[in-house]
């Protein structure tokens, strides 16, 4: 995940100034909150998936399969 952080951020960050420097620094700015806000996103989305998925390591017993026949 660390070259994927890495490679959105030097993306997002040569996307903000190219546009910065192309259309102002409205259009800058909205670039960079959105790549933030993507940032985050990635990050919530990356943890949930992680807790979801250390809850399914342990191997279910007998009584877990009777509580899906019922």
């Amino acid at each position: 995940m660390r070259r994927i952080t890495r490679n959105a951020l030097l993306i997002l960050a040569g996307m903000t100034v190219i546009v910065t420097w192309s259309f102002g620094w409205r259009e800058g700015l909205s670039v960079l909150v959105g790549g933030v806000l993507a940032g985050v996103n990635f990050v919530w989305m990356l943890r949930g998936a992680d807790a979801v998925l250390a809850g399914m390591k342990a191997k279910p017993d007998a009584a877990d399969a009777g509580r899906f026949l019922l």
